[in-house]
């Protein structure tokens, strides 16, 4: 790894000192907070610029004294007196994937567990055990509904993950820590009378409308509608690089398209052209919510619904599970065996909705 300090123009006319790590073929930014003046005006902006620049520069002969020292197997012990919440703040500014909403909400919530148990604005690596990460789980589970506290705690394992491999911490404290969505927990699904009743109502925003609809017949996530354009529509195939925050690598998916779903994307664009112009995810969900109220829907709807209720009721109307996984874009269909409980409950409630009869002897 090289580590080099460099600095970048801001506001103010000032500069901001960062450390550059560079390691195969990787780089990461670590912002010091140190700042100096780009054209100090007299002797004691001059001499704040040298004393900020010497500081830096001890910090960057630390870190590469630190860096040195873990080639060699040693922790590190400006790593073990680092002040974590810093580190995992730096980490959260510098997330770039797809589920960065979740990991904000995420330290959102590590924030204010911290605050209500260590007191301080300081953690030391020291103390983040296993009995620490147990409490945070529960913390998440005290604050939060249906499978949310393992969505946030999988990500905080992340965090974690990356502070052991970057030698923060000597041991993973997470890794016999299990998470599990209660069985009580069911995504909500659409039955067909459902989504006719939305397609029937009006909708504050037409596109949002159609972009629902066409997840309910394709079983796309909101990024990769949003993302969608013209050009990976060729007939009825729709054809796309899926990218999961879980995976290291995208995969392409292919799905046939019904004829519904052609209906409602309606007469091909140019192929630049995004076939859904989107508002963003929260504004999406506001106006999906206010639109299933409209339409008397008693569930709680939300974009990903659509998927979920694509996959349940094409194994309610008897589509076999590799089809459905395939459709899903799940490598695997350990992930798709959970939408077959839910139709199987569906078919119980259909038959359940027949009506009586009286048999006599």
């Amino acid at each position: 790894m090289s580590i080099t300090l460099r600095k970048k123009a801001i506001l103010n006319n000032r500069y901001s000192y960062y450390l550059d790590h560079y390691s195969e073929g990787k780089r990461r930014k670590e912002y010091l907070k140190l700042y100096l003046f780009q054209k100090p005006k007299d002797a004691a902006e001059r001499q704040h610029n040298k004393e900020i620049q010497d500081l830096a520069k001890s910090i960057l002969y630390k870190r590469q004294q630190a860096e040195l020292a873990s080639e060699h197997g040693e922790n590190p012990i400006f790593r073990r007196n680092v002040n974590f919440l810093e580190y995992a703040e730096n980490w959260v500014t510098t997330y770039n994937k797809k589920d960065i909403r979740v990991v904000r909400a995420m330290f959102a919530y590590f924030k204010e567990f911290i605050k209500q148990t260590i007191k301080k604005d300081t953690l030391k690596p020291s103390l983040i055990t296993e009995s620490f990460c147990i409490d945070f789980k529960d913390f998440l589970e005290s604050k939060l509904k249906r499978d949310s506290p393992s969505t946030y705690f999988s990500r905080f394992k992340k965090l974690i993950k990356k502070a052991v491999r970057e030698k923060y911490l000597t041991f993973n404290p997470t890794d016999d820590i299990r998470t599990s969505i209660p069985e009580s927990v069911k995504k909500d699904v659409l039955n067909f009378e459902e989504i006719q009743l939305l397609a029937k109502t009006k909708c504050g925003n037409e596109q949002v409308k159609k972009a629902f609809l066409f997840a309910c017949y394709t079983g796309l996530r909101f990024a990769d509608i949003k993302d969608l354009e013209w050009s990976n529509i060729n007939g009825n195939e729709l054809s796309f690089i899926q990218v999961k925050t879980e995976k290291k690598s995208p995969h392409k998916v292919r799905i046939n398209l019904s004829t519904v779903a052609l209906q409602i994307i309606g007469e091909p664009q140019a192929s630049t052209d995004k076939v859904f112009n989107l508002p963003g995810q929260r504004s999406t969900g506001k106006t999906i919510q206010t639109w299933a109220k409209h339409a008397g829907v008693q569930k709680h709807v939300t974009f990903h619904v659509a998927r979920h209720s694509f996959a349940t009721n094409l194994l309610y109307y008897q589509t076999d599970l590799m089809t459905v996984s395939s459709l899903l874009g799940h490598t695997t269909t350990k992930h798709t065996q959970k939408y077959v409980r839910v139709a199987d409950s569906m078919k119980q409630q259909a038959v359940n909705r027949l009506p009586d009869i009286i048999i006599e002897s």
